[in-house]
């Protein structure tokens, strides 16, 4: 299964192809979101918390997957031949030089960012140990949440 480390290198390898480019192809197996409401939007961030990866679009919407057991992003050269079989896809975003696929994840959800503060997982989710300003707010309501 992946862990907080294996998702926070996933979205680290991520980054540097799709973070400032447009989605110009997107498809994702359904029942799914409706990944073509993405293309023309920009990518403006990919981030994990915890076992989430969220990309986030300037057209006001999150992506959210959760690899569970099985779930991985591989990043591809358009046209490059998928390591895995194209059935397995759950979502496909193209942008210029770069494909990012996740395969078999249980989760990929498409939602409006402005509700990411009550959203049933997102916001009960406590401080991320990997994140870069973990400092003494999250270190008190790391506690806080142990006890």
């Amino acid at each position: 299964m992946p862990e907080g480390d294996t998702l926070y290198r996933t979205a680290a390898a991520l980054r540097p192809h799709v973070v400032g480019r447009r989605i110009v192809s997107a498809s994702a197996r359904q029942p799914g979101p409706r990944a073509e409401c993405l293309i023309g939007a920009t990518v403006e961030s990919v981030e994990s918390r915890r076992k989430q990866l969220l990309i986030r679009f300037d057209s006001g919407l999150e992506l959210r997957t959760h690899l569970g057991m099985h779930g991985s992003w591989h990043r591809y050269a358009p046209g490059e031949r998928w390591r895995r079989p194209a059935g397995h896809a759950r979502i496909a975003l193209g942008v210029e030089g770069a494909v990012a696929v996740c395969f078999d994840a249980p989760t990929v959800e498409l939602f409006d960012v402005r509700a990411e503060a009550s959203h049933p997982v997102l916001a009960a989710l406590g401080p991320d140990l990997m994140a870069e300003q973990f400092g003494e707010e999250s270190v008190a309501e790391a506690i806080r949440r142990r006890t």
